[in-house]
């Protein structure tokens, strides 16, 4: 069985796809814009990415994938999508991460944030602290280390996205994770907040 895993991070744009090899080494990385396209373009990339280096689903044992803070579109499509997958090749087993967890594999610091709309950030104050919602005004007084933006910036911050995203090897923190065969999206959907107590670990039933 082969032990090629995939990390996929597209809640940002543009969006990295990583391959790792059977010593969890990276070997391939590539970024990809294909927010508010993932309908059309999420399962192409994919297919795509493999291809480009001889190989196919059946050549993967884990996908790991960066589940959100996400839109909901994009992110029940891109669970689904992989659940089939899953279910098509027994071979792959799942493992969801926050986008949070991700930018700290790659060494960047909390407090964390991510637009959750034009008016609030979706943010994360510590590796072990909930994710929560704060306004446009209450994230001005939080010297936030790690942040990405679309829509607006706060009079601090000179740039729109402020952060390192590049892991060149899989960290033994997300090996550890136990693997699944469906993925549950990490969303902010208005008016009311539905982030989980589980938001730590998306592979778990989904509570909203």
């Amino acid at each position: 069985m082969s032990s090629n895993s995939l990390l996929i991070a597209s809640v940002t744009d543009p969006g990295h796809w990583y391959l790792f090899d059977d010593r969890d080494v990276c070997t391939a990385h590539e970024t990809h814009s294909i927010a508010g396209k993932e309908f059309d373009r999420f399962l192409d990339t994919a297919v795509g990415f493999l291809k480009g280096r001889n190989l196919g689903f059946a050549d993967i044992s884990t996908i790991y994938l960066v589940t959100g803070p996400a839109s909901f579109t994009g992110g029940r499509i891109m669970t689904l999508t992989l659940g089939s997958l899953a279910l098509a090749y027994p071979n792959i087993r799942l493992v969801g991460i926050t986008l949070f967890e991700y930018w700290a594999m790659a060494g960047n610091a909390y407090p964390m944030a991510i637009e959750a709309n034009r008016e609030e950030l979706a943010i994360q104050r510590g590796p072990e602290s909930e994710i929560e919602l704060v306004s446009k005004a209450e994230a001005e007084i939080i010297p936030f280390r790690t942040w990405y933006s679309r829509i607006w910036k706060l009079p601090k911050w000179e740039n729109m996205i402020q952060f390192d995203e590049r892991i060149s090897s899989l960290p033994n923190a997300l090996k550890r994770k136990p693997p699944t065969r469906t993925l549950n999206p990490l969303y902010i959907k208005k008016p009311n907040i539905t982030i989980s107590p589980t938001s730590h670990d998306t592979s778990r039933p989904s509570h909203q």
